[in-house]
């Protein structure tokens, strides 16, 4: 039996190829699920994307606005319309400074009783008013009404002496005439005279010292006023100087207000002042401004001498029942007017900006040009008066400012005046007016 032979052909077999990771032939990992892209660089591509596709969306919405707008947009810009105010300068200015004060009324007494004794009768309330002479209060005076009849008593006892004396010592000096008495009892008989005249001038001093102390017990009112406070009732028992009741006089009052030195000067110079209280304003005079400074306000005082008529009248009529009338101790308020010799001009807060360090400025236009421009001018504030400053500055004279509105126009911006303009040349700082 012969072997089988085997004949090697030319076509030999090629070994197997390694599988290339990732490719059609792996069967191991994620290559072939995704299309032959590495994991990590999917992830980038996936992430940039949106992205590029907002910036596009914003990109093609900011064309097409551009594009619109330039569509519709007017061929020319309108100038911008604005208000403005004619500048004039002026030399001086008047200053309105304020100061406070109290209101105290010109006589203020604790009334009280010279002498001790009982109270009887106290004819006064709180808030009545009183005139000058009025009765106030009463003291017990029995005691003295017995001592002024016993030393009346006395009196025509000494009178009758009085009187016999005299007849005595008349006869003796006849009969000392005629010889019939000796010298000794003429004497006699008229320095008995002499001493019971003596007698009777104690004992009328002693009826008119009772009489006073009768007076001194019914306390009066010594001006017109209002009770403002009352501190005994009847049966009290005091002691001599012991208050009764606070007048205080009413009519007329006494402003006193601190001043600084200047306005002290001021006022002395005559200065124009305007007082008012809770907003009512008083009629006042002048009547001293202290010479020395307080050393603990730095202030010297002035005195006003200031009528009320409305605690002269009471306010029945307005059905307050009087309770309405000023109060003692509010607080007065004193506007003093001086001049201030300083150039300037006067502008509303509204037309200052403040510029850069610290710098403050304003707007301002030429009205004589054709087409206006807004330029920028500094200033310096001199005084501030509510919405009101008075500026000086490199504003040229008959130039128009821009009082309002800055956040409308920029420097170099073309404007449109309107033409109510009005004119900020003089104001006086005196409230309520403008010149």
């Amino acid at each position: 039996m012969t072997e089988p032979t085997f004949q090697q052909t030319s076509a030999s077999v090629s070994p197997p190829r390694a599988a290339i990771p990732g490719g059609k032939g792996s069967r191991g990992g994620q290559g072939g699920q995704n299309g032959g892209y590495p994991g990590g660089l999917r992830a980038r591509i996936l992430t940039v994307l949106p992205i590029l596709a907002i910036a596009g969306a914003i990109f093609l919405a900011s064309t097409f606005l551009h594009w619109r707008a330039a569509a519709t947009a007017p061929s020319g810009a309108e100038p911008m319309p604005v208000q403005a105010e004619t500048v004039v300068w002026q030399d001086s200015f008047r200053v309105a400074e304020r100061f406070a004060g109290q209101l105290e009324p010109r006589q203020r007494t604790a009334l009280a009783f010279e002498r001790p004794g009982l109270i009887t009768r106290v004819t006064v309330e709180e808030g009545d008013r009183v005139a000058a002479g009025d009765v106030i209060a009463r003291l017990d005076t029995q005691l003295l009404d017995a001592a002024l009849e016993r030393t009346e008593a006395q009196i025509a006892r000494i009178t009758a002496d009085l009187e016999l004396a005299r007849l005595t010592a008349a006869r003796q000096r006849d009969l000392a005439d005629q010889g019939h008495s000796s010298q000794q009892r003429y004497d006699e008989a008229r320095l008995a005279v002499s001493s019971l005249q003596a007698q009777l001038a104690e004992l009328e001093a002693a009826a008119r010292s009772t009489r006073i102390d009768l007076d001194k017990s019914v306390l009066t009112a010594p001006f017109d006023g209002m009770v403002a406070a009352r501190y005994l009732d009847d049966g009290a028992v005091l002691n001599a100087g012991t208050a009764v009741i606070d007048l205080l006089e009413t009519g007329l009052a006494h402003v006193r207000i601190g001043l600084s030195s200047s306005a002290a000067r001021a006022l002395a110079g005559g200065a124009e002042p305007r007082l008012s209280v809770g907003g009512r304003p008083l009629a006042a005079r002048l009547i001293s401004i202290r010479p020395d400074i307080d050393p603990a306000t730095r202030t010297r005082d002035a005195l006003f001498e200031a009528v009320l008529p409305s605690m002269e009248t009471p306010g029945e009529a307005s059905g307050t029942g009087g309770f309405d009338r000023v109060a003692f101790g509010e607080i007065a308020d004193l506007i003093l007017m001086r001049r201030e010799e300083k150039r300037g001009i006067w502008l509303p807060v509204t037309a200052l900006k403040e510029g850069g360090k610290g710098v403050w400025t304003v707007f301002v236009v030429d009205p004589r040009a054709e087409t206006p421009v807004v330029a920028v001018e500094a200033v310096e504030i001199l005084h501030t008066d509510g919405n009101r400053v008075y500026v000086r500055g490199t504003i040229p004279d008959n130039m128009a400012v821009i009082p309002e509105g800055l956040q409308r126009v920029t420097p170099g911006q073309q404007v449109r005046l309107l033409p109510a303009q009005r004119s900020v040349a003089t104001h006086t700082g005196q409230p309520g007016t403008d010149r």
